[in-house]
């Protein structure tokens, strides 16, 4: 499909066409040679911004603190990408799914142009028992790493890994337990 660069009007003109009912997405969007999933961020964009938001000569710059909190909702499995979007004002999921990315990778969340404030503990050495502690403590909490990680002053990142292998260990200790006991019975 032709893609083409659309005129800030012709975004507007787009969106109010879906609005009013003229069309699905996809025959909207197809008729005008984008993306269905395009005209779909466009008109959650415009929802949240108005239409000015199509008329911004800048990039749309996030505080360090919004990002935060996006990024622990969206970890903490709070709700889809769209809704997050919409709720902290977010242009693209694409946006979302970089800091998500940068968070678990131990890099720093920043406002552009300042290079404090970072969303993460970096991952430190833990002993076994302390290890054991945490995965308790989060299973118990119903698996919310974000808090887990901030409690115990460790990264999300291995929170998530200690809690996924001990399940994983556990389950196979069950399955090898089961498997036992089949052949006793035989």
């Amino acid at each position: 499909m032709y893609r083409r660069k659309l005129a800030p009007e012709e975004q507007v003109a787009l969106v109010e066409q879906y609005k009013r009912g003229e069309g699905s997405h996809k025959a909207i969007a197809e008729a005008a040679g984008i993306d269905r999933s395009t005209l779909i961020t466009w008109i959650r964009n415009y929802d949240v911004h108005g239409p000015e938001v199509f008329l911004r000569q800048h990039h749309q710059r996030y505080t360090v603190e919004l990002k935060e909190a996006a990024v622990r909702d969206y970890l903490a499995g709070k709700s889809s990408q769209d809704v997050i979007c919409r709720k902290y004002g977010i242009l693209s999921h694409r946006q979302l799914h970089d800091w998500v990315m940068k968070y678990n990778s131990h890099e720093k969340l920043r406002t552009v142009g300042k290079k404090e404030n970072s969303i993460v503990t970096k991952g430190k050495k833990t002993t076994f028992e302390e290890r054991v502690s945490i995965v308790e403590d989060c299973i118990a909490n119903g698996r919310d790493y974000t808090a887990t990680a901030v409690k115990f002053d460790v990264s999300y990142q291995q929170v998530y890994t200690w809690v996924k292998n001990t399940t994983e260990t556990a389950l196979r200790g069950l399955e090898m337990a089961e498997d036992i006991e089949s052949l006793n019975q035989k």
